[in-house]
């Protein structure tokens, strides 16, 4: 078996363990982080490495910075109690062993822990917080569905979970466009790999300890606390939208997100709104302007009207109306005229139209006539505009 290859399964059984596992080099730096410390310390492997091994550990028992040094040098195998630091700042007790580890020519030291309890009871809490998390997301979809009606209700089955949801929270719909180059369908039809990239994603979310984060059919939900007061809700929700959004591309580089933000709730039952809201503002995001980015709901405009109306073949008519002439004119004649349309329809001026389709302001001149012919308008008319705007917008979202 060749070196990369044993160094690549050693890996694999190091993230799949059971028991938390660091690996950290003679510098005290880790270099190995698996599933089971992410669970541990609510720390994902990504922003543990290259730290210090001793920040994760308090110094209560003796096992501090200066000890950590003599630890790595240790022979043999090291077996004692300390206690460990959650990211949430849990500190908690530990059973650790150290052993060196030699591997392609370097000695590192492996360290695992587990809690200080007998393993039966270890194995009771797994199943205890797997079925609790289970819980929690069945209480969230019910209320996402709208199939809880009574708020007191609600409230107290979230208290029973750990749960706060009489705090004011602003939600937020994470959809998956794509991964490594396969599309959502194309992710769907591997049951394998959908399942991992779904646990990414839940990790990483998760790992921003204040936030509730839980599974759908259709993506994530995400419920973030807003502090009060608030001056700015909004733009406090876009920012932890955003600043999550780039904690998981950051560490899983070939995912592309689209999220979509809602308003903020101060009731219990609104999460069934704000869930369509921030579903509504991701689907339009994608659909109009390309999505892998994060949209509020606010900020859809004419769309939330658009998203509401249920009589497709009706929306269809006015699409057919107001720019079919030019649609058909495109498809016989091979043009690209309807996207000429929207750069002009989403410019404040011609030139920034032609700048943003790089090409000669004349011929963005030329172009507009053209389309001025075919549908026979004029786009400056300020009522033209706001029918064509409106029907490139059905357009797209009925794509």
């Amino acid at each position: 078996m060749g070196k990369e290859r044993a160094l690549s399964r050693l890996q694999a059984m190091v993230d799949r363990a059971p028991v938390a596992m660091i690996c950290f080099d003679k510098g005290l730096r880790v270099t190995e982080w698996n599933q089971a410390a992410t669970r541990q310390l609510g720390v994902i492997a990504s922003e543990a490495k290259g730290r210090l091994v001793s920040e994760f550990f308090s110094e209560e028992t003796g096992v501090g910075p200066k000890q950590w040094q003599t630890l790595s040098e240790a022979q043999g195998n090291v077996d004692l109690l300390g206690r460990a630091i959650a990211q949430s700042g849990e500190v908690f007790p530990v059973r650790l062993f150290a052993s060196e580890l030699e591997l392609l020519g370097q000695t590192e030291t492996m360290l695992c822990f587990t809690r200080d309890l007998p393993e039966r009871q270890l194995e009771s809490e797994s199943l205890r917080r797997t079925d609790e998390a289970k819980q929690r997301a069945d209480l969230l979809n019910a209320l996402a569905d709208g199939e809880i009606a009574s708020r007191e209700v609600a409230i107290q089955r979230g208290k029973a979970l750990g749960l706060d949801l009489a705090a004011r929270y602003a939600l937020f719909a994470i959809s998956i466009d794509d991964y490594a180059g396969k599309s959502y369908a194309e992710l769907q039809k591997d049951q394998r790999g959908m399942q991992e990239v779904l646990r990414q994603v839940t990790q990483i979310c998760s790992a921003e300890q204040d936030k509730i984060v839980w599974t759908r059919y259709d993506g994530f939900a995400v419920l973030c606390p807003l502090p009060e007061p608030c001056a700015d809700v909004k733009g406090h929700a876009l920012t932890r939208a955003k600043s999550g959004k780039e904690r998981v591309t950051r560490h899983m580089p070939g995912v592309r997100l689209t999220v979509g933000v809602s308003s903020s709730y101060t009731d219990v039952l609104d999460i069934r709104r704000c869930y369509r809201e921030a579903k509504e503002a991701a689907n339009v995001g994608l659909r109009v302007w390309g999505g892998n980015d994060v949209y509020h709901y606010a900020d859809l405009g004419i769309c939330q009207l658009l998203t509401q109306f249920q009589d497709a073949k009706q929306l269809q008519v006015f699409v057919d109306q107001s720019i079919g002439k030019l649609i058909q004119h495109d498809k016989s004649k091979k043009t690209d005229l309807v996207a000429t349309l929207e750069e002009i329809l989403s410019a404040s001026t011609l030139k920034e139209a032609a700048e943003r389709s790089f090409i000669h302001h004349k011929t963005i001149l030329q172009r507009k006539t053209r389309i001025e012919e075919i549908l026979g308008v004029s786009i400056d008319d300020v009522e033209t505009r706001l029918t064509l705007a409106t029907a490139m917008k059905i357009l797209r979202l009925h794509d």
